[in-house]
């Protein structure tokens, strides 16, 4: 059976000398045989510390030590759990919470634990996505689940072996692994580690190693358009690729216009990795703004009430409570055109719990956005000496008492929001999505801002 160590120990044998990474920051180029050392010797401290075949999390900055990082975990039979500096858990507790057993960070192994937690001998990274007590909730992937998104993504994207790719989005993100990490390891496409994600610096860095693929999200993209160098700095750069956030079309316009590439959209998540891809890098078409058609080995479809569902060898299956389903149910909704183009329209959100009823939040959401003064607006519940209310979350110019006075005339008196707080801007989370997390967490404060 194939898995992410035999293709990677396919590509040792073929081309050990072939340059796989650069380091923008330090100007240090690694090859195969280079990554091959390092991750041998991660693999044996482990080994050595009572860690073979237990889950590891590691924390590094994208480049050489990622991936010795990564191919040293498997090599010691364990499954590698990616992770942000700031999602590390602080004490045992927090590590076993997750079913690790130690942390990687550098050089430096912190050992919490090497009982077993009964993970499966075929399980080979753990992708995090935020969970409900603050700590990361970890979804276990096999190495089949990985390899398939690996090869939809190359079958269908045409990413070549002669491809330099930057790298400026986080290699242990769905995102980065999926179009970054499995493309090196199952064709030995070379990634640039980039030296920074200021619009200057990866100009300069994708103009110095002649970047031919760009794996982005939209706010990247938008900081480029904003910056005056010539064109010519790109002149290596063929496919420029857009996910994570949704890609407003003036971004679209400016960066073709600056720069003379087209945007492609790109659709996916954690739980079954990449889905869509605009093939095409038109992005937009009289039914408004697609992310293109399913990848090669994914197949779509939709229900009636707009939602979505999924059939793909790459999708999540481990704890999976959809699992044995035959089609894996989305979070989004959307249709498609004639083309199988799929166009997103919202995503399936719970029912807010007020009382004995039951509220549909994108109700009051769509009324508030229909006027004047509001960019964006959320809706949930908060606790209060009453039981649970309603509140909003909303971007614009608009004042709290004149939305209040607004949608109170247009709402029943159960479902008027009571508490309202104006933002400045939207909170993110580092993927760029919308962070439900801190929405949640604006609305539950006392204090307006």
């Amino acid at each position: 059976m194939e898995t992410l160590l035999s293709s990677w120990s396919r590509l040792v044998h073929s081309h050990p000398d072939r340059v796989v990474v650069q380091e923008a920051s330090s100007g240090q180029s690694f090859t195969v045989r280079d990554i091959e050392s390092a991750s041998r010797e991660r693999s044996k401290v482990l080994l050595s510390r009572g860690l073979g075949g237990r889950a590891i999390v590691f924390v590094e900055q994208n480049g050489a030590s990622w991936l010795s990082a990564f191919l040293g975990i498997l090599q010691a039979g364990g499954v590698a759990v990616p992770l942000e500096p700031d999602q590390c858990p602080r004490d045992s507790h927090g590590v076993e919470a997750m079913r690790c057993n130690a942390i990687l960070e550098g050089d430096k192994l912190r050992v919490f634990s090497t009982l077993s937690f009964g993970l499966p001998d075929d399980l080979c990274l753990g992708k995090a996505t935020s969970g409900s007590t603050g700590l990361p909730k970890l979804m276990f992937f096999r190495d089949s689940e990985m390899l398939a998104d690996g090869r939809n993504v190359l079958s269908t994207m045409g990413l070549r072996e002669d491809d330099r790719q930057y790298a400026a989005i986080p290699l242990g993100h769905s995102y980065g692994l999926g179009n970054l990490v499995l493309p090196l390891i199952l064709k030995g496409i070379p990634l640039v580690a980039a030296s920074g994600v200021f619009p200057q610096v990866m100009l300069a860095d994708m103009y110095r190693y002649q970047v031919s693929v760009f794996p982005a999200v939209p706010a990247l993209l938008r900081a480029l358009t904003r910056v005056g160098e010539a064109s010519e700095l790109l002149s290596a750069l063929r496919l420029v690729i857009s996910a994570g956030a949704p890609l407003e079309s003036a971004i679209r316009v400016a960066f073709k216009s600056r720069f003379g590439l087209p945007i492609h959209n790109f659709y996916g998540s954690s739980e079954t990795g990449g889905l869509c891809y605009d093939r095409t890098g038109e992005g937009t078409t009289e039914a408004g703004t697609t992310v293109g058609t399913p990848l090669k080995g994914v197949v779509l479809q939709q229900y009636p009430d707009g939602s979505l569902g999924v059939r793909s060898e790459a999708i999540y299956r481990f704890e999976n409570p959809q699992a044995s389903a035959p089609w894996f149910a989305l979070p989004d909704t959307g249709s498609f055109d004639a083309r199988g183009n799929l166009f997103l329209t919202g995503r399936q959100r719970s029912f807010l719990k007020v009382g004995a009823r039951r509220l549909d939040p994108r109700e009051i959401e769509e009324l508030a956005l229909q006027l004047p003064g509001t960019g964006f607006v959320w809706a949930s519940t908060y606790s209060s000496s009453q039981g649970d209310r309603i509140g909003l979350v909303y971007e614009g110019t608009m004042a709290p008492v004149n939305l209040k006075a607004a949608l109170d005339a247009s709402l029943p008196a159960w479902k008027r929001p009571s508490r309202f707080r104006q933002i400045k801007t939207v909170p993110r989370t580092v993927r760029g999505k919308v962070s439900a997390q801190a929405l949640q967490e604006i609305l539950d404060s006392r204090e307006g801002r």
